[in-house]
């Protein structure tokens, strides 16, 4: 990025108006209202949900609400223990449980397994949970629009958009057709049953919402559902490259999570997963996203003041449909905001104490905690401490 301060255009294979703003904006950038810079407008046109899923309401708020109710502390603890039993019932069934004898799998294919069947039973409640068939249908729509993200989104001039969403509409209203069948009959039963407490999982919240407001629909819900699937690519990455990078840090991270889940009891609580009580896992995850982020420039803006908007410089005007950047990725390559840039170091996000046995004590420093946010790291995940 620009070492000068300015903003530039930043070129692109889909020729859109992406304006890369410096670090000395970036607080100008988070801090304008929706009504000059909005997120969604962006998201929505650069992973191409406008192109491939029409229906879907970037104003909704139906899956934004659901989210934060799932990620509420709340919602976390009331799901934790059926989380654990799935994550251990698929972990089992993933890598084995044989101790005597060595195998070989697939870990990336088996990992993600794992991750999406956990996946499945929050969003989907224990009976959906454990379908096959919603699996291999949520995998199928994941697979598609994920490539309609980037064929679309990314890659194509604005003007092949629309043609390019009408033909990955073929294959994503099939599944999206047999993805209703599967959940909403699973809907409609808890509806008229009453069951309006449910099992906290998104079906119960679907069932609150429907009975609650007319505004919503079964097809409105399950059209928001298809723009929810997540990539698997950096806890992956985490787990598959980057230990292999830390040797030295391995050993103690594995010391920490044995002491941490020692106690059975440790997994059914969320309060467990805390930086505070897992300090080296929490650093060794932040440092992952600093070193393999998602994406180049985030966060991403488009601008829908009618007028435009001028940046912090006092001179450049960017007009309104373009989109503002962050160059994210950039910053945490350059050693101006982090030092030995190129190294994989989780060290970086901790303080180290003797402690009385003449051993060491590790503890994360401030505002170093995964969802931290700061001018020069602008990667965050969503999780119980999130909002």
């Amino acid at each position: 990025f620009s070492r000068l301060g300015k903003p530039f255009i930043s070129p692109s294979p889909s020729l859109s108006p992406d304006i890369v703003v410096p670090p000395q904006h970036v607080k100008w950038l988070l801090g304008q209202p929706s009504s000059v810079l909005a997120q969604r407008p962006a998201l929505w046109e650069g992973m191409a949900i406008r192109y491939m899923f029409p229906s879907a309401d970037p104003a909704a708020e139906f899956v934004p609400a659901l989210v934060k109710r799932h990620m509420s502390p709340a919602g976390v603890d009331g799901m934790q223990a059926d989380m654990y039993r799935e994550l251990r019932r698929w972990t089992d069934a993933g890598l084995g449980t044989d101790t005597e004898r060595w195998a070989e799998i697939a870990l990336f294919d088996t990992l993600g397994t794992i991750m999406k069947r956990v996946g499945q039973r929050l969003y989907f409640g224990a009976e959906l949970g454990s379908s096959d068939e919603l699996g291999r249908v949520l995998q199928k729509l994941a697979n598609w629009s994920g490539l309609g993200g980037l064929v679309i989104g990314q890659f194509s001039p604005a003007v092949f958009r629309r043609p390019l969403g009408w033909l990955f509409r073929i294959p994503l209203g099939y599944y999206t057709r047999a993805f209703k069948r599967i959940w909403e009959p699973a809907v409609r039963a808890q509806l008229e049953a009453g069951q309006l407490s449910g099992d906290g999982s998104a079906t119960a919240g679907a069932v609150e919402a429907l009975a609650g407001t007319k505004r919503h629909t079964v097809e409105s819900i399950s059209s928001n559902f298809m723009i929810m699937p997540g990539t698997l690519a950096l806890l992956l990455n985490l787990i598959t490259q980057r230990g292999a990078e830390a040797r030295a840090f391995m050993p103690l991270l594995r010391h920490e999570v044995d002491t941490v889940f020692s106690q059975p009891t440790a997994w059914t609580d969320s309060g467990t997963f805390t930086a505070r009580k897992m300090p080296l896992a929490t650093a060794f995850a932040r440092e992952s996203m600093r070193y393999s982020p998602l994406a180049a420039s985030i966060p991403v803006r488009a601008v829908v003041a009618p007028g435009g908007v001028l940046l912090p410089d006092g001179t450049t005007h960017v007009p309104r449909g373009a989109r503002l950047a962050c160059p994210a990725e950039a910053m945490t390559r350059d050693e101006r905001f982090v030092p030995r840039p190129h190294v994989f170091d989780p060290f970086r996000f901790l303080e180290v104490d003797d402690d009385d046995e003449g051993g060491r004590r590790y503890r994360l420093k401030a505002d170093s905690d995964i969802v931290d946010v700061s001018e020069s790291f602008l990667f965050f995940g969503f999780g119980r401490h999130a909002w």
